[in-house]
């Protein structure tokens, strides 16, 4: 199924010349009628056929033809290779099997509309490692097969034109676009929460990558952690644990406001982080000045 072309063979083509015994006979004439019987007609044939197939190959090109669909729809194999399909509501848009498909169908799908349109594998077949995508309104997807599974790319992942929801808005159903490994999959909202880390050194200096985390220090000494200007941005958590001996500091050319200090109480203390402002976190929590 990858190539679209269909090789064209030559038919009725006779091998085998008349005989020459020197003698001239009508047997040994040169005639048009004999040449056209052996050579001419098949090579026409032949030329006819691969401008068929030539153009029939070319109607399967990715994006040749473009078809509106308003709703759910199966892609067919091998009828349907190389389409663009322009798709509105909320619909459902089913692939072939993949054995069907075979290796190199490409198709895509766009939603042209204003609801979700998901794009189904057959059966339990995947589609980048997830058994559906759905795709809000504007995104598309361009996928191709490999003869057993399916791998496709979003296009026009233009997040600014959808409709914003606040946080307090989310519901379990909802979800978010993450990429696992290169693989993007939707990870359900009760999934979310903030990452748990380990640090078993006695510095450690905070970065971008270390916000939102929980993070627990376990050195029997006495830990220094910094929190420098220009890290994290408002809104950002850093919950802090002193799960060993020794006492946590938080100190840096960050300004921090507390009511108490910086530091650990004691151990299993924890106290919290949050950027109030560039450049400026609130500390709070079980803590010692």
């Amino acid at each position: 199924m990858g190539n679209p072309y269909t090789s064209v063979a030559i038919a009725n083509f006779n091998a085998d010349p008349p005989s020459d015994d020197a003698s001239e006979v009508a047997g040994n004439q040169v005639e048009w009628a004999k040449h056209l019987a052996k050579l001419a007609t098949p090579l026409k044939n032949l030329a006819e056929g691969i401008n068929t197939n030539t153009a029939a190959a070319f109607g399967k090109r990715l994006g040749t033809t473009f078809e509106l669909k308003t709703t759910s729809y199966n892609i067919a194999a091998p009828g349907d290779q190389g389409k663009f399909f322009s798709v509105t509501g909320t619909t459902t848009i089913t692939l072939p099997a993949a054995a069907d498909a075979g290796d190199g169908f490409p198709v895509g799908v766009f939603n042209t509309g204003s609801g979700a349109v998901t794009v189904d594998g057959n059966a339990s077949e995947l589609i980048n490692g997830s058994p559906s995508i759905k795709l809000a309104a504007g995104l598309g997807l361009i996928i191709t097969c490999d003869g057993s599974e399916w791998a496709g790319l979003i296009l026009n992942l233009d997040l600014s034109g959808l409709t914003a929801i606040a946080a307090a808005g989310l519901a379990a159903t909802d979800g978010f676009l993450v990429d696992d490994g290169g693989v993007p999959k939707r990870m359900e909202y009760t999934d979310s929460g903030i990452r748990v880390q380990t640090v078993s050194g006695t510095t450690d200096t905070l970065a971008t990558a270390d916000m939102n985390t929980f993070i627990e220090y376990t050195n029997a000494s006495a830990v220094a952690v910094t929190l420098d200007t220009g890290v994290g941005k408002v809104g950002n958590v850093i919950i802090i644990k002193q799960t060993g001996a020794g006492q946590v500091t938080v100190s840096g050319t960050a300004t921090l406001e507390s009511a108490v200090g910086n530091k650990t109480n004691a151990q299993d203390s924890v106290i919290t982080l949050v950027c109030i402002a560039t450049d400026t976190w609130a500390l709070y929590g079980d803590m010692a000045a």
